[in-house]
């Protein structure tokens, strides 16, 4: 799957756009088949060091439109 990927914070070109195995469904979680997807300020947030933000390397990307491929009950 190809996935915006930040290694590190700062500008945008710490973003990169990778080729990732598709992840598996855990428990609780869906498995969406994205068609569209964008950017809202919480991901440039991130982007720039929030001290909310995740460990980095990091997918990014919190705004996604597509179809359930697969989902797991808790």
């Amino acid at each position: 799957m190809k996935a915006v990927v930040l290694k590190e914070f700062g500008g945008v070109e710490n973003l990169s756009l990778d080729d990732l195995p598709i992840p598996r469904v855990g428990a609780g979680s869906v498995l969406l088949r994205a068609a569209a997807a964008s950017a809202n300020p919480v991901d440039v947030s991130i982007r720039k060091g929030a001290a909310f933000g995740p460990a980095l390397p990091a997918t990014i990307g919190c705004d996604v439109a597509g179809v359930v491929e697969g989902w797991a009950r808790a």
